[in-house]
């Protein structure tokens, strides 16, 4: 399997996004021009994500391109502040003209949920399957040391409440459920990602 911080399932193995789920996010325009495809497996800053996202917003831009698609589902989270402050105005215009879609899950967490929340309110229509994480729920993660102990651990240390009103832990559920069969997996068919692409 490739090398990967991102979640190694077996229900992924048959997505595109997990095709190259070792790239923290690559991009791609499918069904013959008309479609602008993000795989955002990582919530990171580097200059790979300053160059990806460069050429995800040109053919974005692009009035051939009548559909965007970002696929989280196999984004475990990271940095959220990379994708809200660069990615996610320019996907917010681009909705009033184009269909917006975002593709989660299971595997979706963290800052990962965040973009699927900001997406969601940008006009994105959700494909896919419940998330395992509830939209109000905690991150900001931190280290903390007990000096005298010697000992370090990890903790939360802020309450996100992206979504007021509804229960702690609460899972996102999708616009439109699709699920893949064994049989889906075995031919190497990304159902989620198709159904999108047949939007229209």
């Amino acid at each position: 399997l490739p090398g990967t911080s991102a979640p190694v399932l077996a229900s992924l193995t048959g997505t595109r996004a997990w095709s190259r789920a070792d790239e923290a996010l690559w991009t791609e325009v499918l069904a013959e021009g008309t479609t602008a495809y993000l795989a955002y497996n990582l919530c990171q800053d580097s200059f790979s994500f300053t160059e990806v996202v460069k050429t995800f917003l040109t053919s974005v831009q692009d009035p051939a391109v009548t559909k965007v698609i970002v696929d989280l589902r196999t984004n475990p989270g990271g940095n959220s502040w990379p994708f809200t402050s660069r990615v996610l105005p320019a996907l917010t215009e681009a909705a009033k003209t184009k269909r917006l879609v975002v593709l989660a899950g299971p595997d979706t967490f963290s800052s990962a949920i965040i973009a699927l929340c900001e997406l969601r309110t940008a006009g994105a229509l959700f494909f896919g399957s419940p998330t395992s994480e509830g939209a109000n729920s905690y991150g900001e993660v931190k280290t903390c040391r007990l000096e005298r102990a010697r000992y370090e651990f990890i903790t939360s240390s802020k309450r996100f409440l992206l979504l007021p009103g509804t229960a702690e832990g609460e899972p996102l559920v999708p616009d439109r459920r699709v699920e893949a069969a064994s049989t889906d997996f075995a031919a190497g068919r990304d159902v989620v990602l198709q159904t999108a692409l047949d939007l229209p």
